[in-house]
């Protein structure tokens, strides 16, 4: 059944979240938002509503190739490209207007390099973190997963990204910003 096998490989992707110890981030991310350390985090919510809204314009205007079918219809590859297009154009453009805002440092070639790939990683990591969402909800039989932002699926809809990508974000910047 195709379910099950987009539901395996699904699964195989999400257990990346399932190591990581979500408790330890937030309390990590909590200390450096106290000591003034914010952008960060807003950068990276903001990275996660660019991924998003670029995914669904890049989806509807090019897509031809479904993601996962049997668990998320909608979703394209073209989608995925758009999102990690518009976060890498957003990446560099942070990067350069701005690198104060997440604690660049020096800029180089190699560095935007990095940065550039550590923010398509996690864009990737945003997309499985969707997909899994999509999952629980087609494995329950719901539509959406709440009634407060009606037609956008829900608070978690509107979040789910998020949830995946802040706590691996908020390890990366305890240990690799400073």
């Amino acid at each position: 059944m195709a379910l099950d096998r987009d539901a395996r490989r699904l699964r195989r992707g999400h257990g990346v979240l399932a190591r990581g110890s979500a408790g330890v981030a937030r309390r990590r991310l909590a200390r450096r938002v106290e000591a003034g350390a914010g952008l960060d985090g807003l950068a990276g919510a903001a990275r996660g509503g660019i991924a998003d809204t670029a995914a669904y314009f890049a989806g509807r205007a090019f897509g031809r190739r479904k993601l996962a079918p049997t668990i998320s219809p909608g979703k394209t590859w073209e989608g995925v490209y758009g999102a990690l297009l518009a976060t890498a154009v957003y990446t560099l453009v942070l990067l350069l207007l701005a690198p104060e805002a997440i604690h660049a440092g020096p800029l180089s070639p190699p560095a935007l390099f990095g940065w550039v790939g550590l923010v398509l990683s996690l864009t990737g990591l945003s997309v499985v973190g969707d997909l899994f969402k999509s999952l629980l909800k087609r494995q329950r039989g719901v539509k959406d997963s709440g009634r407060i932002l009606p037609g956008h699926g829900g608070v978690i809809d509107r979040i789910d990204a998020l949830l995946a990508v802040m706590p691996p974000a908020a390890l990366l910047a305890q240990y690799a910003l400073h």
